[in-house]
């Protein structure tokens, strides 16, 4: 528990003005050490959502959402600061995916209940 405490407080640093806002804020030079061994995109995904669904499991059942949104929204901030308009329109391209696909998965599902109690059987 203390690893994911100093793991918070390092994500938390520039929301909070306190130290490490500079080290989470930073991009990797060319003078520094190699990145660690190659992980496949589907492992990385993995890992990733692991770790946001922890972060976002805590986050709600603290009911501190607003600061897992704070913290969420400050490092799409910091990509789209340092990687560019590309890569915010890419951020805002893919929200709107998600949302919409959160969006249809709602209304299949209120689609299939309403058949189910008119005594449709589904497809």
């Amino acid at each position: 528990m203390s690893n994911f405490k100093n793991f918070l407080d390092k994500v938390l640093a520039p929301i909070r003005g306190g130290a490490g806002a500079e080290a989470v804020i930073t991009v990797p030079k060319a003078d520094e050490p190699a990145p660690p061994p190659a992980v496949s995109e589907e492992e990385l995904e993995r890992r990733y959502v692991e770790v946001m669904n922890a972060l976002f499991n805590d986050a709600k059942s603290r009911d501190m959402m607003r600061v897992f949104t704070d913290v969420v929204t400050w490092k799409l901030a910091v990509v789209g600061h340092y990687w560019g308009q590309a890569a915010t329109a890419d951020v805002v391209r893919r929200l709107g995916a998600h949302l919409a696909s959160l969006a249809e998965a709602e209304q299949a599902q209120r689609e299939a209940d309403a058949a189910k109690e008119a005594g449709h059987r589904p497809n």
